[in-house]
């Protein structure tokens, strides 16, 4: 795929590419820090293995510690990551704010020379710049590689207004009418009101959350101090109950972040720490209004298949792995999963795709097994859809994680698509049992649809 521009980027990334939230780096204060490089690697599996493509702003390579990680763990085994073989073969195409550039040489300076917060030590951003310009220029050759260009609209300013829209409505009436939600919502106004205010004229080239982050700092007690990460300004806040609602009010910033960026560049959102009762009432909020129909009836079935577990995944070739989905069944089984999408009620479309989904498992073993290292473990697909009309993507999340959520939280990792009347799920059958003492740390993955 070639170099597009925002005029045509809803036509150079294919449709079904997801917005990889993941290496976010404001994201990681909200995942237990041991477990912080295998959600993203889990997250990077999920959506380089079943979604068509992924999309990856210029900032987030030079801000996730995560993905630094696994860069770092690929080059200490003499080998190149997925993530650098995915930009190779172009399944995970880059985003990048100058019109006119194609490496990530470039798109470093320019991100670092723009002044954003949070940015790797130098050493680190030079280090993943190497690794990722030697698999761009392999993927220039194959005619492969692929990037696009930030929209020419302001991303910041329409930031502001979703964020405004939902943190500032009319009336400051909370987003759902559960007591939790209020009491979070009355524990959040000044931040929400006088903070978010202040952010607003913090900077002369448009709307930052990096400014939405200062101004939560100096409320807290940080002064005019540079504010890199999030868990800065929880550092300052002893009350259990203030830091709660603190670290409500910033995932709330982050969750809708992510979905502005996303629906900026016109490709799937993407929440990897979805929370079904907070995202959901953002989600509400920001998509547009449907038919909210109250029907809860779902007609799901299950598909059950033996899989290499991710720490194969990730060990095998990763230019091999990304042959799979690239080969017959990988591609039947895309092609047959974009058909359902569109009409999920359709139960030969939905009966095609688990046969796909099989086939597309036994390739995926088939490749790991010719490796010395084989074991397997089970991925579940859940295929669903709901009775009555479409309704809002809010009511959808819940319905769905309301699906999965309970005592499977614990011990799978869900990985949810949303649509309209229906939802795909993948359950990696292989994390041990975990109890998490804060409620934001749950390990749900959801993506919604393009719009």
């Amino acid at each position: 795929m070639q170099q597009g521009t925002f005029d045509t980027h809803r036509q150079a990334v294919p449709r079904g590419t997801v917005y990889l939230s993941a290496l976010d780096r404001q994201a990681e204060s909200f995942i237990d820090p041991p477990q912080r490089t295998s959600v993203l690697e889990r997250s990077v599996l999920s959506n380089l293995l079943f979604e068509t493509a992924v999309l990856i702003p210029d900032v987030f390579y030079f801000i996730s510690r995560g993905l630094a990680d696994h860069i770092r763990a690929a080059i200490d085994e003499n080998r190149e990551s997925l993530i650098g073989a995915s930009v190779a073969e172009g399944v995970a195409i880059s985003a990048f704010r100058d019109a006119d550039c194609d490496d990530f040489d470039k798109a470093y300076r320019t991100v670092r020379d723009t002044g954003i917060r949070g940015l790797l030590p130098p050493e680190a951003c030079k280090q993943i710049v190497r690794h990722l310009d030697i698999s761009a220029r392999s993927g220039k050759e194959s005619q492969e590689f692929s990037s696009i260009s930030w929209p020419t609209e302001s991303v910041g300013g329409m930031y502001e207004q979703r964020l405004t829209s939902f943190l500032q409505p009319e009336g400051d009436a909370p987003p759902a009418e559960d007591p939790q939600i209020i009491k979070l919502w009355n524990d959040t106004r000044h931040w929400r009101r006088e903070s978010l205010d202040n952010a607003k004229v913090r900077d002369s080239s448009g709307f930052r959350r990096g400014s939405y982050m200062a101004a939560l700092g100096e409320s807290v007690g940080l002064g005019g101090a540079p504010v890199d990460d999030i868990s800065q300004i929880f550092n300052e806040v002893r009350d259990p109950e203030r830091l709660l609602a603190l670290k409500v009010l910033c995932y709330w910033m982050n969750e809708c972040y992510s979905y502005n960026q996303a629906r900026a560049f016109g490709v799937m959102p993407n929440f990897p720490n979805f929370h079904p009762q907070l995202s959901q009432v953002m989600l509400a909020s920001l998509e547009p209004s449907g038919v909210n129909n109250t029907t809860t009836g779902i007609t799901e079935t299950t598909v059950t298949e033996r899989i290499p577990p991710p720490r194969v995944l990730l060990g095998m070739d990763p230019r091999n792995l990304i042959g799979v989905r690239k080969q017959t069944a990988g591609a039947e089984y895309f092609a047959a999963l974009s058909e359902w999408r569109n009409n999920p009620l359709n139960e030969p479309l939905r009966r095609d795709v688990e046969d796909r989904f099989k086939a597309y498992a036994k390739a995926l073993r088939m490749e790991a097994a010719k490796g010395s290292r084989y074991t397997e473990t089970l991925l579940q697909l859940k295929l669903s859809n709901f009775e009555g009309p479409a309704r809002k993507l809010g009511a959808t999340a819940g319905i769905a994680t309301s699906a999965l959520v309970s005592t499977q939280i614990p011990e799978f990792a869900p990985y949810i698509i949303l649509g309209s009347v229906g939802y795909a799920a993948y359950i990696w059958m292989l994390d041990r049992a975990r109890k998490y003492p804060h409620t934001l740390k749950a390990e749900l993955e959801v993506s919604l649809p393009q719009e």
